[in-house]
């Protein structure tokens, strides 16, 4: 590999046996721990997605969403777990317009059914080698003895609209803000319902011991979803004028599949499916796969431009298109081939940027349409910043584990005794019927987290996932081109100054469009900047190391080598470690 003279604030890990990186120097030392004490990846991963659900309610929360990517060695195989939850049954768009009308506020209007609890356990169960009480114990800790009051903390809790939140519903504010005070760096942050919810799920485990690991394993995750945490969640929300049934939590699982694939040059690329964002990478990819982007030259103004202008075509077919695949037909194949690529890859313009969001795709002919217009969308002023954290592990026997795991305690109420607010991806839907992410009864959001594996010639070569809402997968493109077109290390890969594009209806309620909207990292130089505009593009600084533009953690192995690589996003409080 050609070495790339770009700088990083710190060296990436390189290790021998193990590697762990995430978004939270706590859980990053979770993970690492448990792959000391012998277990696999899959326990490590699980271990620490729930610390960070546990440290991070400012960003994610052990009721949300954690969808997973996983290899495993033995079979050779690569499986995906869909942790996005459901509408309720009984959440019709017309019953929606009803209560709250065209808007998805946050309070108990967004609420879905957790998924994040049957991801985890179902991981463990069917891929890992601990106990529940192994993995589960050091989050139980953490929410027991406290853990420390961080800036991302304090950047998300002082925001006017969480204040806002607060004030609808204090229990939230009682976690994040004991005494009412917004607490300094270093100060003491407690969940003690949510420890007594890790220790409840630990007993009921234990209790069950005679039904084997798996069966244990499970016991603890039909308590959750059919005892007293349902009983007490449902009656809640319900009691507050919202809609979550017991038969809601009952009949909801995830399901473990088979991911999306998708080749670019001599990489595979693997995604979770159409319930999520996650197959805009290698859809982007594709189109990129047109040109000669080392000759274009790294954050270039040709590479730029080029890179904006294919994340435009790609989130446009995401908007008229994407959905959850048990309600909406998706042409799967038709959307990562070859030939739609080449078609759509027309009718990008090197001298002149796209000023609204280009017309989708007709993949099924692998013609671009004509006929529609730009989306009817709110004109923003801003964009919003993002949630969601990510774990990235491998282990010493080369398996991998990659979840990308959110829901804020800022959009939901939390339940009294639980210490966790019910998923509130419903912001992540639509009101307009015609949109094919629209609320219906028991389907699922097109979701933003999407953790991504690399194979290389046919074997692992890099994971990835980050936070950031729409700027995620165009984060996770940048950071794989940087690796594997510009020879970057994956700690440099990471820091490199990034763009994206929001010309486009944003995810979020109130889904608000931005028209030729570029932010684009101020490292990314001032001569590229006016260069763009030139080209059409509204751009924006976005100084250095933005908060919203991600916080890529990746682990990575060198085949020749035998060593695994780390590398964490310093735009937040990543960390990589490992042995």
């Amino acid at each position: 590999m050609t070495f790339r003279a770009t700088t990083s604030s710190i060296p990436p890990f390189i290790g021998t046996e193990h590697a762990v990186s995430t978004a939270h120097f706590l859980s990053t030392a979770v993970g690492n721990r448990i792959l000391e004490l012998g277990g696999n990846a899959v326990d490590a991963g699980v271990a620490a997605g729930v610390a960070m659900n546990t440290v991070m309610p400012y960003l994610t929360s052990f009721g949300g969403v954690a969808p997973i990517i996983l290899y495993m060695v033995e079979t050779d195989e690569v499986s995906t777990i869909s942790g996005v939850g459901r509408w309720p049954k009984g959440h019709s768009l017309g019953e929606h317009r009803k209560r709250w009308g065209d808007a998805i506020p946050t309070g108990v209007s967004p609420v879905m059914v957790p998924a994040a609890p049957d991801a985890w356990m179902t991981a463990l169960e069917r891929f890992g080698t601990m106990t529940l009480a192994d993995v589960l114990s050091p989050a139980a800790e953490f929410a027991e003895k406290g853990f420390p009051a961080t800036l991302s903390y304090r950047y998300m809790v002082s925001k006017a609209e969480s204040q806002e939140f607060f004030k609808d519903w204090p229990g939230n504010g009682d976690i994040l803000m004991p005494g009412g005070r917004l607490l300094e760096i270093g100060e003491r942050l407690i969940n003690p319902d949510l420890a007594r919810l890790y220790r409840d799920l630990i007993e009921v485990e234990r209790s069950a011991t005679a039904r084997g690991r798996a069966g244990a394993i499970r016991a603890a995750r039909d308590h959750f979803y059919t005892g007293r945490p349902a009983e007490m969640m449902t009656k809640f929300i319900e009691e507050n004028g919202g809609i979550l049934a017991m038969d809601d939590m009952r009949d909801f699982s995830v399901a473990v599949e088979r991911p999306l694939k998708a080749g670019y040059k001599d990489l595979d690329v693997f995604v979770c499916d159409f319930w999520c964002q996650g197959p805009a990478v290698p859809q982007i990819l594709k189109l990129l796969e047109g040109y000669d982007l080392p000759a274009m030259g790294h954050n270039s103004v040709e590479y730029v431009h080029t890179l904006l202008e294919a994340t435009k075509l790609v989130f446009s077919d995401r908007h008229h298109i994407y959905g959850d695949p048990e309600f909406v037909e998706v042409p799967r194949d038709a959307l990562l081939s070859d030939e739609y690529a080449a078609a759509r890859r027309e009718l990008i313009r090197p001298d002149t940027a796209w000023t609204e969001m280009p017309p989708p795709g007709n993949p099924g002919g692998a013609v671009a349409s004509a006929n529609a217009g730009p989306p009817a969308a709110t004109r923003g002023t801003e964009p919003g910043d993002a949630d969601t954290g990510h774990v990235a592990v491998t282990d010493r026997w080369g398996n991998v584990f990659a979840v990308t795991t959110s829901d804020t305690y800022m959009w939901t109420p939390v339940v009294p005794g639980l210490g966790i607010p019910p998923s509130g991806r419903g912001i992540q839907s639509f009101t307009d019927p015609e949109i094919p992410a629209h609320i219906e009864p028991w389907k699922r959001p097109r979701l933003t987290p999407n953790p991504a594996l690399v194979f290389k010639n046919g074997r692992f070569a890099m994971t990835i996932g980050t936070p950031g809402a729409d700027a995620q997968v165009q984060a996770m493109v940048q950071v794989i081109l940087n690796r594997f077109e510009f020879g970057m290390d994956v700690q440099q890969a990471v820091e490199a100054p990034r763009v994206s594009s929001y010309s486009h209806p944003d995810t979020m309620e109130p889904h608000a469009y931005f028209p030729g909207m570029a932010r684009v990292e101020t490292g990314v130089g001032t001569g590229v900047s006016q260069a763009l505009k030139g080209l059409g593009h509204e751009v924006q600084d976005w100084g250095d190391l933005a908060f919203a533009a991600g916080c890529p953690t990746v682990v990575a192995r060198d085949h020749e080598t035998g060593f695994v690589w780390a590398g964490a996003d310093p735009r937040r409080e990543s960390h990589a470690t490992g042995r």
